[in-house]
């Protein structure tokens, strides 16, 4: 699961419009999305700004890869 897909997770499990969390960050909507979708990579910087906007902490979006 990518970190992306670990914000839509949050935001559906509580409630939270993308737009909104987009008006927050001072993104886009359009970008937002492309992003929450994985046609566009998100940034360590949109991941702090996200964690910040949603009162997380980084560490629930970035799980470390299981290595075989």
């Amino acid at each position: 699961m990518t970190p992306a897909d670990r914000v839509k997770r949050h935001l559906e499990d509580n409630g939270i419009r993308q737009s909104h969390l987009a008006k927050q960050i001072n993104m886009k909507y359009s970008t937002l999305n492309m992003k929450l979708n994985n046609n566009i990579n998100i940034t360590a910087e949109e991941i702090e700004a996200i964690c910040g906007a949603l009162k997380i902490k980084p560490s629930t979006l970035i799980k470390p890869s299981k290595i075989n």
